[in-house]
C-alpha cells in the first residue's frame, strides 16, 4: 500500500531535544497545487543560478586580487600563483561569458542572439580590456603560458608597488597567428600591458552587463510568485525562515513499511531578495518606510529611504524634495497599533508620465509583502528588529 502526502513542512525540534527534529507539515496542498509550486519556485531559481555562473568570475577575480596583495619578487611561488590566476580568470572569464548565454537563453526560450551578447559585443568592439583577454586565451592555450614579468616601482606616495607586466612584443613575435587586428592593435599601442589593470576592467564591465541581465530575468510574473510564497511564511502562527515543499511518500509492502521524501528548500531570505531587486529596478518610483529601527541586517532589504518621511508626513499632499528632487505621492498607509506606528509610502519623481493605477496597485503590493517577509526573518532570530520607533 502507498500514498503521498504533499505540502510545505519544517523540521521542528523534537521535544527538549534540540538535536533531533520533527518533519511537521504547516501547509498542506493538493497534488496539483504541489505540482505547480515545483514549477513556480523553480522558476525563480534559475535567477540563483544565472547569479552562481557570475559568481564564479567574481570568485575567479578575488583570486587574482588576493595574488597581487602577496606578491613577493624575491619569491618564485608568489610569481608563480599570481600567473596562475591570471590565467584561470581568463580561462574562467570566456567560459562564464559563454555559460551566463546559455543558461539565459533557456531561461527566456530565446533562439536568436540575445541582448546579453550583444552587450558582450559592444564590451569587445568598443574597449580594450575584454577583447584583450579573450584572445590572450589563444595565446597561453597555444603557447603553454603569457609572457608575464614583475615590475616593482614606487608610487606617488613613496611607497613601493607591483605590477605584473605582459611582454607584447615577446607576444608578437611568437603568438601573432592567434590574435586579431584589434588585438594586435592594441598591443603595438603599449607593448609593456598593465594586464592587472584590464584585468579590473573586464570584471567591471562584465559584472555590470551579467547583473543587468539577471534583474531583467525578475518581471512581473516571477516577483507575483516571490508575493505568493511570502505569503505563505506571512500567514504561519510561527515564524520560520524556510519552508520544505514535500512529497511524502508512504510505503507498506510485504510487511515493510518506510517513507520517502522528495523535497525543495524555499528560502525566506532568497525570496525577500529577489522581491527587492524587482522593486529597486525602476529608478522613477521611490519607497519609503517608517517606524521600526531596522537594524543594517534587514535594511538592505527594503528598496527605497528608511526612517525619513514619518507620521508627520501623512496628510501632506504637496510635492516631497529629497536630494534635490521632487516626489509627488501615489500611496501612503499610517498603522498606529502598538507596539509602534508604521507609515509606508510610494513615490514617483515629478516630470515622469503617471503609473497607471494597475502598475501603481501591483507595485505597493509587493512592497507590503516585502516588508512581511522580513519582519518575518527579524523574528526567526536572524537579526534584530528595534521594538521602538524613532520620534518624529
Amino acid at each position: 500500500m502507498t500514498g503521498h502526502a504533499y505540502g510545505y513542512y519544517y523540521p521542528y525540534p523534537d521535544g527538549e531535544d534540540e538535536s533531533t527534529t520533527k518533519m511537521t507539515c504547516v501547509i498542506p496542498l493538493h497534488k496539483d497545487e504541489y505540482e505547480k509550486a515545483v514549477v513556480d519556485y523553480s522558476a525563480i531559481l534559475d535567477i540563483s543560478s544565472l547569479a552562481s555562473i557570475a559568481d564564479r568570475l567574481n570568485d575567479s577575480f578575488a583570486a587574482v586580487v588576493d595574488s597581487m596583495k602577496t606578491i613577493d619578487h624575491f619569491d618564485i611561488n608568489s610569481c608563480q600563483r599570481i600567473q596562475s590566476t591570471i590565467e584561470s580568470y581568463i580561462e574562467t572569464m570566456v567560459r562564464t561569458v559563454t555559460h551566463f548565454e546559455t543558461k539565459l537563453r533557456k531561461i527566456t526560450g530565446a533562439e536568436s542572439p540575445t541582448s546579453f551578447s550583444q552587450d558582450v559585443s559592444e564590451i569587445y568592439d568598443n574597449t580594450d580590456s575584454y577583447a584583450l583577454l579573450y584572445k590572450l586565451r589563444n595565446v597561453y592555450q597555444h603557447s603553454g603560458s603569457l609572457p608575464l614579468r614583475l615590475e616593482r616601482a614606487s608610487g606617488e606616495d613613496g611607497q613601493k608597488c607591483h605590477h605584473i607586466v605582459l611582454d607584447g612584443q615577446m607576444i608578437l613575435n611568437k603568438s601573432a597567428s592567434y590574435l586579431n587586428a584589434k588585438v594586435t592593435s592594441i598591443i603595438r599601442s603599449k607593448l609593456d600591458i598593465d594586464i592587472y589593470r584590464h584585468i579590473i576592467n573586464s570584471f567591471d564591465l562584465l559584472t555590470k552587463v551579467m547583473n543587468k541581465h539577471i534583474i531583467s530575468v525578475i518581471d512581473n510574473a516571477r516577483a507575483q510568485i516571490c508575493i505568493q510564497l511570502i505569503n505563505r511564511f506571512s500567514s504561519l502562527s510561527e515564524s520560520v525562515p524556510f519552508l520544505l515543499l514535500t512529497d511524502l511518500k508512504r510505503v507498506d509492502e510485504a510487511g515493510s513499511s518506510g517513507v520517502n521524501l522528495r523535497q525543495l528548500e524555499v528560502s525566506l531570505d532568497y525570496l525577500c531578495k529577489l522581491l527587492s531587486t524587482f522593486l529597486t529596478k525602476m529608478p522613477s518610483i521611490l519607497f519609503s518606510y517608517w517606524g521600526n529601527d531596522i537594524s543594517d541586517s534587514f535594511a538592505h532589504y527594503l528598496p527605497g529611504i528608511c526612517q525619513v518621511l514619518g507620521p508627520q508626513y501623512y496628510n501632506h499632499d504637496e510635492m516631497v524634495v529629497l536630494d534635490g528632487k521632487e516626489w509627488r505621492w501615489l500611496r501612503k498607509t499610517l498603522t498606529l497599533s502598538a507596539p509602534y506606528p508604521e507609515m509606508m509610502a510610494l513615490l514617483q519623481k515629478d516630470g515622469q508620465m503617471r503609473l497607471e493605477a494597475e502598475a501603481v496597485d501591483f507595485y505597493w503590493h509587493a512592497y507590503i509583502e516585502l516588508l512581511k517577509g522580513v519582519k518575518v526573518l527579524a523574528a526567526c532570530g536572524l537579526g534584530n528588529l528595534n521594538q521602538t520607533a524613532d520620534e518624529t
